[in-house]
């Protein structure tokens, strides 16, 4: 005589599947609460981004009517575009003492950072002390891309940093005329080397490797040297 194989209860079908109800309900609500992160984020992200492209716009705005009110609308769109034609150095002003500089940012209507760092006796503060408009241009020039392979548990993936130099285009102008009295590029320091492993990179900045900054006073040892 067989033995008889033991019968599942009906008990225990519905308990397996309360289980598996359970676990689906969870997993649910677990994608849910993902989604409703990721969607979160990506508001504070939104938000965070449009709350900077206001305040710059309102930065950007008190500035120019300071630079306006101050120095008149003349002076102020005198970088905006750069016009003054073929550079010539008897273009420079005629003047008892040092010439008043006024420092603006290249196609725009803002004063340059580096125009409070002039020297005292050259940092013009209305438009009747500015004799010569400087036009600054900064940019980054890039020398050198290096690519590193890397392992990770999902496989090899290979990432990358970019050596880069400071570069920063001058152009003065006569205040009165607007024309172009000389122009030239000064270059930062040269970057560092790429190391040999990625893991050596400045953890801070792995995506540029960047050379020093042209500085305001580099600007006044060349400036010294032509005026």
């Amino acid at each position: 005589m067989q033995d008889e194989k033991p019968k599942r209860k009906r008990g225990d079908r519905n308990l397996f599947q309360q289980i598996g109800d359970t676990m689906r309900e969870r997993r649910e609500v677990q994608n849910r609460e993902t989604r409703l992160i990721l969607l979160g984020a990506l508001l504070v992200c939104g938000v965070i981004g449009g709350v900077y492209i206001i305040v710059a716009g309102i930065f950007n705005a008190v500035e120019t009517n300071n630079l306006r009110t101050a120095y008149g609308d003349q002076l102020a769109e005198m970088c905006d575009p750069v016009l003054g034609g073929t550079a010539d150095a008897a273009n420079f002003p005629q003047t008892d003492g040092p010439a008043g500089l006024l420092v603006l940012r290249t196609d725009s209507t803002n004063r340059h950072a580096w125009h409070s760092d002039m020297p005292a006796d050259q940092e013009a503060s209305n438009a009747d002390e500015v004799d010569v408009v400087v036009c600054v241009d900064e940019d980054w020039t890039e020398l050198e891309e290096c690519t590193y392979t890397q392992s990770s548990p999902d496989g090899d993936f290979t990432a990358d940093t970019t050596r880069r130099q400071h570069t920063v285009s001058i152009i003065l102008l006569n205040a009165a005329t607007g024309d172009r009295i000389t122009e030239t590029e000064l270059v930062g320091g040269m970057p560092a080397e790429c190391p040999a492993n990625y893991d050596d990179l400045d953890t801070g900045s792995r995506q540029f490797i960047s050379g020093e900054r042209v500085t305001p006073n580099d600007f006044v040892i060349w400036y010294e040297g032509i005026s």
